[in-house]
């Protein structure tokens, strides 16, 4: 479901990218019994994606104490105060669509935790993919998508234009179909107004 983009993100041991590191590029990475578990101090984003950073393993726990989001995009991050974030602390990671793209990424559990799937089109019936009632945060990256507790695009229902969403208030848990609203059309310019014709001014002289 995850259509690949040009980015990676190198992950270093040490501050200022010195170290061992690893490259992670178009897949998700989970560190644990691994010798990046908890040691990452400097990371390196390139290309048009974003990476989604997490303190535990199996993608959970991703807000951070004093940290505002756990999503980082393309830059240099030298030290972990440059992500807002202590050192030593990242034990998974996942990469996410370019901003733009027409889709909408949801996830199992608040703050983009759990399983992720990204979606490019409607799903009526959620449970086909084993997402059905499991959507507790999104993330849309281009477009307007709508979300309802019912297959078949039916019931309740919430519109989610592009942003994050780490917490899914109204329907936490029971979204069971998504639709991918069209985009809207302008209607066409009214035609210009007629030329206008030339008025003729007729002089008459009267006779005396």
């Amino acid at each position: 479901m995850y259509r690949t983009c040009d980015c990676q993100a190198t992950v270093y041991a040490q501050p200022n990218y010195r170290g061992h590191s690893i490259v992670i590029k178009e897949q998700n990475a989970d560190f644990k019994n691994s010798f990046f578990d908890d040691k990452v101090d400097s990371i390196k984003i390139s290309g048009t994606c974003s990476f989604i950073f997490y303190e535990d393993s199996n993608f959970n726990r991703a807000k951070w104490r004093n940290a505002q989001t756990n999503i980082l995009g393309p830059g240099n991050y030298a030290t972990p105060q440059a992500w807002g974030a202590r050192g030593n602390m990242i034990s998974s990671a996942r990469v996410l669509p370019p901003a733009g793209t027409d889709a909408i990424a949801i996830f199992e559990h608040p703050y983009y935790c759990g399983a992720m799937l990204v979606l490019y089109s409607s799903h009526e019936f959620l449970q086909e993919i084993e997402f059905d009632d499991k959507i507790s945060s999104e993330i849309v990256f281009g477009g307007t998508w709508s979300l309802f507790d019912q297959r078949s695009f039916e019931g309740l229902s919430v519109t989610r234009a592009t942003g994050k969403y780490p917490y899914e208030a109204d329907l936490m848990e029971r979204i069971t179909s998504i639709r991918k609203n069209p985009i809207p059309t302008r209607p066409p310019p009214p035609p210009p107004p007629p030329p206008r014709r030339p008025r003729i001014i007729s002089w008459i002289q009267k006779k005396r």
